[in-house]
């Protein structure tokens, strides 16, 4: 299977070095190759596409069926393989048992339980210029990409591009079921690994969203059909709130201005701290 990906990488022209090939749960495999900050996001893109095509052409057929994601800079990837070691000294559900559980999930009723926990003002919705910080142009002149390719440059306090940044290819042709297959969350409020999957699932579905990126702490959508309108906004951004209130509270810290940020925006963050 790894010359296959392999061969796979080659046909795309895709730089990787040291393809490595990682032990899962229940017996499944990751691989995972690093490239640089600036190629990164380029490569998920098109592999997204690829592995898309080829599991839309042979659904049937024993085709090797993957999605990428991108898994962050050094200290992230380390974090990633320390979990998945601790995962083998005590065996966690399986993964079939817990794609159950996520699709057992009323998202409509978790949202709801969630909300009546975390509350958030809804705030003013912002006027037609984008109100916010002022800083300097170059500090968040990497704010549209994703967080898990950007290093913080302490000396002159900007966002940079990393130099290493890891993308993995997981064992589904379904980005949502990513969360359990690295058996994602579980700590403070973030969610479990079902919950996540039941959420992206969801979004998939309304938004087009696709996990673009997962740290230890980190989830990143790509999303092909953002809100367009206000209450569409609203609507989305109470779930967010639901789903992770650090990423409200954290920034913006309203609502609404956090709902007129979502207004056609194609890349969404969430962070648990």
């Amino acid at each position: 299977m790894l010359a296959q990906v392999r061969t796979l990488l080659q046909e795309e022209d895709v730089d990787h070095q040291s393809l490595l090939e990682i032990a899962l749960a229940d017996g499944q495999t990751m691989f995972t190759f690093q490239t640089s900050g600036s190629k990164a996001v380029d490569y998920w893109h098109r592999l997204r596409e690829t592995c898309s095509k080829a599991a839309k052409a042979s659904p049937d057929d024993n085709t090797l069926l993957l999605t990428p994601v991108i898994l962050g800079t050094d200290q992230s990837f380390e974090l990633l393989m320390e979990h998945l070691g601790d995962l083998s000294d005590e065996p966690p559900a399986s993964t079939q048992a817990l794609l159950a559980q996520a699709n057992n999930i009323d998202c409509q009723n978790w949202l709801a339980e969630r909300l009546e926990r975390f509350v958030c003002p809804t705030g003013e919705w912002p006027s037609a210029i984008k109100v916010g910080l002022v800083a300097e142009p170059d500090l968040f002149e990497l704010q549209d990409l994703p967080l898990a390719i950007n290093n913080w440059d302490q000396d002159h306090h900007k966002m940079t591009l990393g130099e290493s940044v890891y993308i993995g290819l997981l064992p589904t042709a379904k980005s949502y079921e990513i969360p359990i297959l690295l058996r994602f969350g579980g700590q403070g409020n973030c969610p479990i690994s079902p919950e996540h999957c039941a959420m992206l699932k969801r979004w998939s579905e309304i938004y087009g969203a696709s996990l673009m990126a997962i740290e230890p702490s980190v989830i990143e959508c790509f999303v092909e059909e953002p809100p367009m309108t206000k209450e569409q906004a609203l609507k989305a951004a109470r779930e967010h709130y639901g789903y992770c209130s650090d990423r409200v509270e954290q920034a913006e810290g309203e609502l609404a201005p956090y709902a007129y940020e979502l207004l056609n925006s194609g890349l969404w963050s969430f962070w648990w701290d």
